[in-house]
């Protein structure tokens, strides 16, 4: 957010990384991050509510829009995750043995 002179633009730095930390399909890194844009919003929110939020209701009710900007992140996390769920079912399936008959079928195309 600093590198962006702390425009409210640069949130959609954390909608964006969100999907990309996903792509590794490890749960602790995905967890941090989440659990750091909400301990930011939260803490330095109310501490200093005119470094994170650029409009007044935002800066009168801090919390309020901590909780906001959470509930979009955990929607854009869902949505991670169920990707990465099906994903890990695809790949599942894929080692799933095949019948006899499909192979001999598969290596005669």
């Amino acid at each position: 957010m600093s590198d962006g002179d702390g425009r409210i633009e640069m949130h959609f730095h954390f909608f964006v990384m969100l999907p990309v930390i996903s792509l590794y399909q490890e749960w602790r890194p995905f967890l941090v991050s989440i659990g750091f844009v909400a301990l930011h919003h939260g803490t330095v929110g109310v501490l200093s509510p005119l470094d994170v939020f650029d409009h007044e209701a935002a800066v009168e009710a801090p919390v309020l829009w901590a909780a906001i900007h959470a509930a979009f992140v955990l929607a854009a996390s869902a949505v991670c995750v169920l990707s990465w769920r099906i994903i890990e079912d695809s790949n599942r399936a894929a080692r799933v043995p095949r019948p006899t008959s499909q192979r001999r079928r598969r290596q005669s195309i």
